[in-house]
């Protein structure tokens, strides 16, 4: 990001997500859950920053996600691996947050 701004490149628009918790470990009282998701950036695009213009004729597009997220000692999620990502990875990685509540 910061050889875009270097070189006068902004995105424009925003990612889609739409996270989901597919597995719970172990099922009762879990410590690890797995997440899912299938990001869009098809409205995340590069642009110029000067004029204004379409950057590169990348459409963006969808990128499967997934992450496996563990319950640390102080009851916070940490995640602990990420992937697998589509190869090649197009242009920019999907950036996703997740925030897991620990009942």
């Amino acid at each position: 990001m910061y050889a875009d701004h270097v070189n006068g490149l902004v995105m424009k628009g925003a990612p889609k997500n739409d996270p989901k918790v597919t597995s719970a470990i172990p099922s009762t009282a879990p410590t690890t859950v797995l997440i899912s998701d299938c990001g869009d950036s098809s409205h995340w695009l590069k642009y110029r920053a000067d004029s204004g213009k379409l950057a590169d004729s990348d459409p963006g597009g969808r990128q499967s996600i997934t992450a496996e997220v563990k319950r640390q000692s102080d009851g916070t999620g940490k995640v602990d691996r990420k992937g697998p990502c589509p190869a090649p990875m197009r242009r920019r990685p999907t950036v996703t947050t997740a925030v897991v509540s620990w009942l």
